[in-house]
């Protein structure tokens, strides 16, 4: 059982700072940031990418227009995250997934993702009384992908997300309640294959920018973007020798939201995020940093991944993941391996942060799936 005072519950789930509280700097807040964490454990290893990687059962998370060129006509596949493993013992993100080609050029797929923040006990300041809650979250999608030439491919995602963080159940608490939202993912991908007499090597891009959705309320007249995100990244698989393949890429990615900027010596400088609408604080988003585009480049995130497979059976996964001090500061090695025996498909992921004492530090992943 946790103690926890309900106004430190909602700034670990509600606000992510990816500035420095600096004067002048700035501050980003969204709501269901559960959505941007990746619930599979092949990504994981990978450094938290997998926008331009080979196709796969995780797709749907990642670039469901990558479902085209599956090998598989379909599949279904289950993942479970312990998450903040060094503070909860309960708090978990899990995800269901699955996809189906209808035909040559088309496809669909859908996912479950829920996360728990496990059981909670609400305490007011200066009072004995508790509250013990069980906050969660989920989001259901489906996508349609097609296949736009013999090379490229596109898809549209649709998502319903809810969020009840149980901020209503504790004395004092009148005006907040569960928040409901829709949002949208757009997706490209490029495939080819580059084929000689002894080998065969595999150019792949993607592009994706997920939650593309309607604002979040946990509280009467406070209002949260949803966490938009864009993500582009490049892979290269090349054929060592016969059955023996090594894939290295990289991806960046930066969130779509506009940012308040926060100025000790004007208070009235401070830019609210209800005064842009969805659309409009995307294109902000570019262009709000105090510091003009070299403040822009410190938002964006950077993954590389490293990949060794034999038959495309046995896979051996490193990837690291690193983000501007500025922007949250965030860096940590992901360790994995896979396994495919006939259509059955098991990944498993490690973190290795490089901090001491970090949150995420012994966090691992399972996946598993069957191709049909």
């Amino acid at each position: 059982m946790k103690k926890i005072i309900i106004i430190l519950y909602v700034l670990l789930q509600l606000s992510q700072i990816v500035k420095s509280q600096e004067a002048g700097r700035l501050l980003v807040t969204t709501g269901a940031s559960f959505l941007t964490v990746n619930p599979d454990s092949k990504g994981s290893s990978l450094g938290a990418s997998g926008v331009a990687t080979s196709p796969d059962l995780y797709s749907q998370f990642w670039n469901a227009a990558k479902y085209q060129f599956a090998e598989s006509d379909g599949g279904i596949s289950m993942s479970y995250s312990p998450w903040l493993r060094n503070i909860f013992d309960d708090m978990f993100l899990g995800n269901l997934t699955a996809f189906k080609k209808v035909d040559e050029f088309q496809s669909i797929g859908t996912s479950l993702r829920y996360f728990t923040g496990g059981d909670i006990e609400f305490q007011e300041l200066n009072s004995p009384q508790k509250t013990e809650v069980k906050p969660f979250e989920f989001a259901v999608d489906v996508s349609y992908s097609r296949k736009l030439s013999d090379y490229h491919s596109a898809s549209l995602t649709f998502r319903y997300v809810h969020s009840d963080l149980k901020l209503n159940q504790s004395a004092g608490s009148e005006g907040f309640h569960a928040s409901k939202s829709v949002a949208a993912d757009i997706g490209f991908f490029y495939l080819r294959d580059f084929v000689s007499r002894h080998k065969k090597d595999r150019l792949t891009y993607g592009l994706q920018i997920s939650n593309i959705g309607t604002k979040i309320s946990y509280f009467d007249g406070m209002k949260y973007f949803s966490p938009s995100l864009l993500r582009f990244g490049v892979n290269y698989k090349a054929t060592l020798i016969e059955d023996h393949f090594l894939s290295f890429g990289f991806e960046a990615s930066k969130y779509l939201v506009p940012s308040k900027t926060l100025d000790l010596d004007d208070s009235e400088k401070e830019v609210s995020d209800e005064s842009y609408s969805v659309i409009g604080g995307i294109f902000r988003s570019f262009t709000d940093s105090p510091d003009g585009f070299k403040g822009e480049l410190k938002e964006i995130s950077w993954s590389t991944s490293l990949e060794y497979s034999f038959k495309d059976q046995l896979f051996a996964r490193l990837g690291y993941f690193m983000e501007h001090k500025e922007n949250g500061g965030r860096k940590f090695l992901g360790t994995g391996m896979g396994f495919l025996f006939k259509s059955y498909k098991l990944d498993l992921s490690y973190i290795i942060p490089n901090e001491k004492y970090h949150p995420l530090a012994n966090t691992f992943q399972i996946s598993v799936g069957k191709h049909f």
